[in-house]
């Protein structure tokens, strides 16, 4: 979460024409909510699925990913916060359809994370997906 803020201040420093209010609207619902949609559905995951390499990547990595981003936009829409220049009946298919963009890269990303660097991943513990060692 505080990267997200960091890159939150520098996107109002460096964009020409981004106010803080719209940085910290964009930092909001592009980051910080999402980011709490995903943690819960990880725990509401390795609640009632276990705790298997697969649904790791492809439960967290990916399906999560579509469904944080997707209820994030929603939810920020259902506020009245409109994307710029899409029409409004059109808006919910563009954020179903760039919710799934960013799952793909996200799960891609997932599985090479797990695969090579599973400590740069901050939910992974190896003790209790690749061994079954709980506490």
């Amino acid at each position: 979460m505080p990267a997200l803020c960091v890159v939150g201040a520098m996107a109002c420093v460096l964009s020409p024409g981004l106010g803080a209010e719209e940085a910290l609207r964009l930092t909001v619902w592009h980051g910080i909510v999402p980011a709490t949609f995903a943690m819960l559905w990880g725990a509401l995951l390795r609640r009632w699925l276990g705790t298997k390499v697969f649904v790791y990547i492809f439960g967290r990595g990916f399906v999560g990913t579509v469904l944080s981003l997707f209820a994030s936009g929603m939810l920020s829409a259902a506020l009245g916060h409109e994307l710029p220049g899409v029409n409004e009946d059109l808006s919910t298919i563009a954020r179903w359809l760039m919710a799934w963009g960013d799952a793909v890269v996200t799960g891609m990303m997932c599985a090479v994370f797990v695969a090579y660097k599973p400590e740069w991943l901050a939910t992974w513990s190896d003790d209790l997906y690749l061994y079954g060692k709980k506490g």
